[in-house]
Formats: structure tokens, sequence, C-alpha cells
């Protein structure tokens, strides 16, 4: 009994499935993006209704810091329970904003330049 129970917890989650792994990482990574574009609106509402005040600004900057940690503590929490491709879908979102601002760096320094090197 004890023997089957050591067997389960040291079992892996994806044991070879990919669709599981790519629906975990689809999960982390599409998941994030509408918790992000929710939280982003309701920032959003909240700061066009509300008067203009320094301190309500600085209440809206907190609520950004907010969703960054949140997104970091579920990246934790995944790795830990072993859930590991729903936060590599969470982290490919930063890398792929870097990414895409490399590109466009790189084809604005190219366009600029005179078209060579």
């Amino acid at each position: 009994m004890v023997e089957e129970q050591e067997t389960l917890i040291k079992e892996d989650y994806y044991a070879g499935n990919t669709g599981r792994k790519i629906g975990d990482f689809c999960i982390g990574f599409f998941g994030s993006i509408i918790i992000s574009l929710i939280l982003g609106g309701m920032n959003f509402l909240l700061a066009t209704f509300l008067s203009y005040n320094y301190q309500i600004y600085s209440f809206f900057s907190i609520f950004q810091l907010f969703i960054f940690i949140l997104f970091i503590w579920i990246c934790v929490k995944m790795f830990k329970i072993g859930r590991k491709y729903i936060a590599f879908g969470i982290l490919a979102i930063p890398f792929l904003a870097i990414l895409a601002l490399l590109i466009l760096f790189g084809a604005c320094f190219i366009a600029f330049s005179g078209g060579g090197f």
C-alpha cells in the first residue's frame, strides 16, 4: 500500500503525454492574457470614473505591481505542484514581448541605416 502511494507521488503528471503539455502551455499563455485583460480593464475603468487625484493614481500603479506579483506567485505554485508547462506559458509572454521589441529595433536600425551594414 505504501509502495503504491510512493509510485503515484513520484509519477510525472505529463508522463510523455504531449497533449497535456501543449494544453497546459496554452492554459498558461492564454489564461494569463485573459486575466491581464480583465484586471487591466478593471484598472482602466476605475481610473476613468474616479477623479484626478495623485493618491488614486499611485493605487493604480500598486495594482499593476499586484498583477505582476500574482503571476509570479502562480508560476511558483505551478512549479511546486508539478504543472510546469502552465508556468512556462505564463513566462513565455514577457520573452515574446522582448523578442518582438528586439526584432522591431533591428528592422528600424536596418531601415534608418540605409539598408545595409
